[in-house]
């Protein structure tokens, strides 16, 4: 009996030591991806603008022109299909590694992100206690089984695809195809029509990025990207906008939802855009003064005329590998209590 009970103890010894020894050296490996989100855990993201958003962020805005544009380097922490609350959390986790950022820029279409791709993000659990409470409030399975075992954090599709860009490069984020005008309508019939549905908790976590831009002296811009417009038109984009605006009340959006209008093959499907129509949109941008305005840096050519329908009214070093950050703000906390009496 004894020598069962000191097998059973041994086993459970190498299996606990194994698994926290493993999930140390996954965890270097994905400190050394070039996946931004993953650089910033690392320790090797120190930025002066951020971008934060879901796929519409991830896909919309090319970081190389933003970059010459700002006359600062770009970090990208955009993700498909995440939330405003996931955008709040890794905002606060980069002040807290390195500091304010000068300039935050955010696409809006994550208020209408449900909080499940949250998941993707347990590789930091470990190290953000802002990851671990939006899992231990969106899917507490995973988070309870992330505790018990820290190999088990790792077991995603977004450790695979960090580990591989270990060894490669990151790809072009830019999609290349483009939909013909036929193709557009149908895909359109297809698509459900509750798109434009804000979940209650990210609109307070837009409204605690707005306190935490204000509180650290960030410029912030709020920016609704391109949207095929019989889509935007067909799912109600003008009542979603408005609801936001009144939810924010003065402050500024700068709105590219429904105008000026492109035509379907700038896009690769109705809510994303293909390279030509990132192009298209940098340019409207530039256009409209979105780069100089503020007074980021000085115009180097003249602007053309401005259009005001295309907007609404309205350091520290970073140490090898950070600590585990704080948890997510009050403001915040308070989006996920009123999500659980949803």
């Amino acid at each position: 009996m004894a020598k069962q009970l000191l097998a059973v103890a041994a086993f459970l010894t190498v299996l606990i030591v194994g698994d926290r020894l493993g999930g140390f050296l996954l965890g270097t490996v994905l400190d050394n991806s070039k996946i931004p989100i993953a650089q910033m855990y690392a320790g090797r993201s120190e930025s002066e603008v951020l971008l934060l958003g879901n796929s519409r962020a991830y896909r919309h805005f090319d970081t190389k022109n933003l970059s010459r544009e700002f006359g600062r380097p770009v970090t990208n922490l955009a993700n498909p299909g995440i939330s405003t609350l996931a955008s709040l959390a890794l905002l606060e986790d980069f002040i807290d590694i390195y500091g304010a950022p000068k300039i935050v820029l955010i696409e809006l279409s994550g208020l209408v992100a449900d909080q499940e791709a949250s998941a993707k993000f347990r590789p930091f659990s470990p190290r953000s206690e802002r990851i671990s409470e939006l899992l231990w409030d969106t899917h507490p399975h995973l988070y309870y089984a992330g505790r018990i075992s820290h190999l088990f954090n790792f077991n995603n599709i977004f450790f695979l695809n960090a580990a591989h860009k270990v060894f490669f490069p990151m790809p072009d984020l830019l999609f290349q195809s483009a939909l013909s005008e036929p193709i557009a309508a149908d895909t359109i019939a297809a698509w459900q029509r509750s798109y434009f549905n804000t979940k209650p908790e990210n609109v307070t976590a837009l409204i605690a990025i707005i306190d935490v831009a204000e509180r650290h002296g960030i410029k912030l811009q709020l920016v609704i990207s391109p949207i095929l417009p019989a889509f935007a038109e067909r799912n109600g984009y003008l009542a979603w906008r408005d609801e936001i605006s009144a939810a924010l009340g003065d402050t500024r959006i700068w709105d590219y939802g429904k105008g000026p209008p492109l035509m379907a093959r700038f896009f690769k499907d109705p809510v994303h855009l293909n390279v030509r129509g990132v192009k298209v949109f940098m340019g409207l941008l530039r256009r409209d003064g979105f780069f100089t305005r503020t007074g980021w840096r000085a115009p180097t050519t003249e602007l053309a005329p401005q259009t005001d329908s295309s907007a609404l009214s309205a350091k520290k070093q970073p140490p090898s590998r950070p600590p585990a950050v704080t948890p997510l703000s009050n403001v915040a906390q308070s989006s996920l209590v009123a999500r659980r009496r949803l």
